[in-house]
């Protein structure tokens, strides 16, 4: 078992290590960590997220290679139970997603959350006759 946990260990850093320089050195930002979300699952880490997406892509790619190799075609159409089973399942995330964002629209407005503070706080600026660097001033709340 303290193998395995060396192997992750190694790994994560190697992976986290990665994915901040990535992030800090070609696209400009840089992340940092806050003590609300300190601790939660793939909060701390970005090397689950990174291995699963790499897992996807390569059965991706090995599904698309299987079917290439064995000159495997795609049925006409697809049964009708299997076509109506797609049916409901894509009408089911769709209503899921419909109910999530009006949950969370609901709940922004009834907490008076302001979607866009920095152009609220840039106006705000320019009203006071504000004339400096607005990137100075953008994170005054």
């Amino acid at each position: 078992m303290e193998m395995v946990e060396g192997v992750w260990r190694a790994l994560d850093t190697r992976v986290t290590q990665g994915v901040w320089n990535l992030l800090r050195n070609v696209m400009g930002v840089e992340l940092t960590g806050t003590p609300t979300t300190k601790g939660l699952p793939l909060i701390d880490s970005p090397t689950p997220i990174v291995l699963a997406m790499t897992l996807y892509l390569l059965c991706v790619v090995a599904g698309l290679l299987w079917i290439k190799a064995f000159n495997l075609k795609p049925r006409a159409q697809e049964p009708a139970p299997l076509q109506a089973l797609v049916l409901l399942h894509n009408l089911f995330c769709f209503f899921l997603s419909l109910y999530m964002c009006v949950g969370v629209v609901y709940q922004a407005i009834l907490n008076r959350y302001v979607f866009f503070p920095v152009a609220l706080q840039y106006i705000h600026f320019l009203e006071q006759g504000f004339t400096g660097h607005f990137t100075e001033y953008w994170l005054i709340a």
